[in-house]
């Protein structure tokens, strides 16, 4: 079931940040969500260890939504939803 839920969303990008050291992962990740379209997803590769307490955490708290959180060769693999923006919601 969880893998038929995780393969009916649309991914519009993919970045893989394993390789990058902090904080430019983090901030690598949260320009691509910048740059997309409201409620696109992007499927992020992160590292274990360090990255999986901060990345998710820190996107969390920007308003991104966490879609899928899964296993992946030296990492975990996220969809991550781009979240709609309001007007007037810069004060929240």
């Amino acid at each position: 079931m969880h893998r038929s839920a995780t393969q009916a969303l649309k991914v519009n990008q993919s970045l893989d940040v394993r390789t990058l050291a902090a904080p430019a992962d983090y901030l690598k990740a949260k320009e691509s969500l910048e740059a997309m379209g409201e409620h696109h997803v992007l499927e992020l590769y992160i590292g274990d260890g360090e990255p999986m307490r901060r990345i998710p955490f820190g996107l969390r708290a920007e308003g991104y939504e966490i879609l899928v959180s899964e296993p992946a060769t030296n990492g975990v693999r996220f969809l991550v939803r781009k979240r709609v923006s309001l007007k007037g919601d810069e004060g929240r």
